[in-house]
């Protein structure tokens, strides 16, 4: 009974070691993409005004600045077992319903940096990668 219990106990410490290393993958991931899209939103200053395939010129840096990763804590990510990046809900205008318009319109976000990053992002969920530096 007593040898149950211990391959039982390193079963569970094994399972959460590993969702541990998953977590911390896919935060690398996520903060991989924001720092990409912000880099991306950085790159065309207005003006001139950006054209759909584009991402969006930069006219303040709100956009870029509302970029964020969320849940942020490695805890959080393995009890969700997700993690997302977008752009932050605040007061009116929000940069999340702008860069949702903008998208809409055709404007390059979110989803396009992920596209664009998916070779690093692979390797880096793979653990060849840790935010496109070689370990």
């Amino acid at each position: 009974m007593a040898s149950t219990f211990k391959v039982e106990s390193n079963v569970i410490r094994f399972m959460e070691r590993v969702d541990k290393i998953v977590a911390r993958r896919l935060l690398d991931a996520c903060l991989l993409i924001q720092q990409q899209l912000q880099d991306d939103l950085r790159k065309k200053k207005f003006p001139p005004k950006s054209q759909p395939g584009q991402y969006p010129a930069m006219r303040t840096g709100k956009l870029a600045n509302n970029v964020i990763v969320f849940p942020i804590s490695i805890a959080s990510i393995m009890k969700k077992r997700m993690c997302s990046v977008g752009y932050r809900k605040t007061s009116k205008p929000s940069p999340a319903k702008y860069g949702a318009i903008l998208v809409a319109r055709g404007r390059r976000g979110p989803a396009d940096t992920f596209r664009k990053n998916l070779s690093v992002i692979r390797a880096i969920m793979n653990g060849t990668s840790r935010g496109g530096k070689t370990r």
